[in-house]
């Protein structure tokens, strides 16, 4: 029998993150951002919205969110690897990066009552507690989840940024006996941008890193899985907050395809759950009284016949 989550604290890592490193984060997530923005704007101001069903197929929608696989496995990724040749991808930290980026590319397309500053609200955290709630409403059955290391805190002048490493264990639905817990350690940067029309957007990017002084999570019966999500937030009118993602998974060792495609597709429809965090929750009012958080209903994946 495997051993059993939560990892105790003091078996996490401290680590003493250098600056090249810090460095090499901030510019590959700020690449992913630019090409994230790009592919935002082509959508909302050169097609007017409407997706280019030629290279987007339909896969997911719940109410006002659709989800997208793309037709041409890899297309989109090839566009990302040009924005990132500027980048040191020779760190080790980032060594899964084209592994990551390897599986078809899901786009996440709609809106739900809100604002982009209550979005933003919800995914920035920075303590222990704030984070078990966010996983929770993320991924519903979590076994553990941790902030490993906080490079960059929001500010006064920029509450909503964030840089650092976090992770979380999705639990698995078989008490990993058929199948095993996921596990995802990533590099998370939140803050605003601007489109090149100058719209207000808020963003939130996981990108799966490698830390080698992160224990290994085979002894609990938990696998290693990639991803790369990358989510922006626009004000679509007073309360409507418009919500795009393009993101990659792997989950690693899944032999049942539909299974796997459901786990993947509900983890990256998962962090528009954040925006069914509402004032009224009393958990929410116990767990972050300072926080103005969204009433938006909860969104789940659901296969279109």
């Amino acid at each position: 029998m495997g051993r059993r989550f939560p990892i105790p604290r003091e078996d996490l890592p401290k680590l003493d993150v250098s600056q090249q490193e810090h460095d090499d984060g901030k510019q590959i997530m700020s690449a992913l951002l630019e090409h994230t923005v790009r592919e935002f704007e082509e959508i909302a101001y050169d097609r007017k919205g409407h997706v280019d069903t030629r290279r987007w197929k339909a896969q997911y929608s719940h109410e006002d969110l659709n989800m997208y696989r793309e037709r041409d496995v890899g297309a989109t990724s090839s566009k990302l690897a040009r924005s990132l040749q500027h980048c040191n991808l020779q760190n080790p930290t980032f060594a899964s990066m084209a592994a990551a980026l390897s599986p078809p590319t899901m786009m996440l397309t709609g809106w739900g009552p809100g604002r982009v500053e209550d979005a933003m609200s919800a995914v920035v955290t920075e303590s222990q507690q704030d984070l078990s709630l966010v996983v929770t409403y993320m991924h519903q059955d979590v076994a553990d989840c941790a902030i490993v290391h906080t490079m960059e805190h929001p500010t006064d002048a920029a509450p909503y940024h964030y840089l650092g490493y976090k992770y979380f264990v999705k639990k698995s639905p078989t008490n990993a006996v058929v199948v095993k817990h996921r596990d995802s350690l990533y590099l998370e940067f939140c803050g605003m941008t601007k489109s090149r029309t100058g719209e207000t957007l808020g963003f939130h990017l996981m990108q799966s890193v490698e830390l080698s002084q992160f224990p290994d999570l085979s002894g609990h019966n938990s696998i290693r899985a990639l991803q790369s999500s990358r989510y922006l937030y626009r004000q679509k009118s007073d309360r409507i907050v418009e919500v795009f993602m393009l993101g990659n998974m792997d989950i690693s060792g899944m032999i049942v395809k539909p299974i796997a495609n459901m786990f993947s597709a509900g983890a990256q429809f998962g962090v528009t759950r954040l925006l069914d965090l509402a004032e009224t929750s009393p958990i929410h009012n116990i767990l972050l009284p300072q926080r103005r958080l969204p009433t938006l209903p909860l969104y789940q994946a659901r296969l279109d016949q």
